[in-house]
């Protein structure tokens, strides 16, 4: 796994200045070098700073590489690829897949239906991650993976009010119905599932520390989902216990 990332302060001078969790969106990096051993089965997840790990004291383990870990755990043997990347929405990040599917084939993807990055969810913001779903989805599809849809999480912005609120969760639950294992369609809430169940839905106090991103206590409640789902997938491919 790697990520590009930059601190603001030493941590020293003006420790107030210095974040240990936040990713940053631009970087040096143009490309990944993957190592991956043969017969493994193999995860690639795609998104933005959720799936990089953002909020989390140890970036990069999202709910998606707990559930990998689970399952090597478990004696199934699963390699990971997370080009989640912070800052980016579904526009910049199902482009970046498409790109990276052309010269990465993974058994399984993980793809986020939504960012925060996109807006305040609303009819245009929908209609656009939609389309973006549907692109990866193409995508996923011609390089012979199974796609794993990953709900959006809540948010406590102000602005997400209960029309965005109900709009964000018709995005999920639309995203749900295109479950179809025979097609290689999958779904996880994961991360959706750390709301307090109003409307708005907010965050759970314990599993946010910012407010926009899970911590790792969040991250860890939402790996229990993924776990399962990950588990079902795998089997569905022959490739687990």
């Amino acid at each position: 796994y790697h990520a590009h990332r930059w601190q603001d302060g030493d941590k020293f001078t003006v420790p107030s200045t210095f974040s240990e969790t936040t990713a940053r969106g631009s970087s040096v990096i143009v490309g990944w070098e993957i190592d991956c051993d043969d017969g493994i089965t193999t995860v690639m997840a795609s998104g933005d700073s959720i799936t990089a790990g953002a909020g989390s004291g140890n970036l990069g383990e999202t709910d998606i590489l707990l559930a990998v870990k689970a399952a090597n755990l478990a004696g199934n043997l699963t390699g990971y690829i997370d080009v989640g990347w912070g800052g980016q929405n579904t526009t910049t990040y199902s482009d970046r897949l498409v790109d990276t599917l052309s010269v990465i084939t993974p058994d399984i993807v993980v793809y986020s239906v939504a960012s925060i990055n996109d807006g305040t969810p609303a009819a245009t913001v929908l209609r656009k991650e939609r389309a973006n779903l549907n692109k990866a989805l193409t995508a996923i599809r011609n390089a012979g993976a199974v796609a794993v849809l990953r709900a959006q999480a809540p948010n406590t912005s102000a602005s997400w009010n209960a029309t965005a609120d109900n709009l964000s969760k018709s995005l999920n639950t639309w995203a749900e119905s295109l479950v179809n294992p025979s097609k290689m369609m999958w779904y996880t809430h994961a991360v959706a599932g750390l709301g307090d169940g109003a409307t708005p839905e907010r965050y759970v106090a314990a599993y946010t520390t910012d407010n926009a991103h899970p911590n790792a206590i969040g991250y860890s409640a939402a790996a229990v989902n993924m776990g399962v789902v990950l588990v079902e997938v795998g089997r569905s491919i022959g490739h687990y216990q």
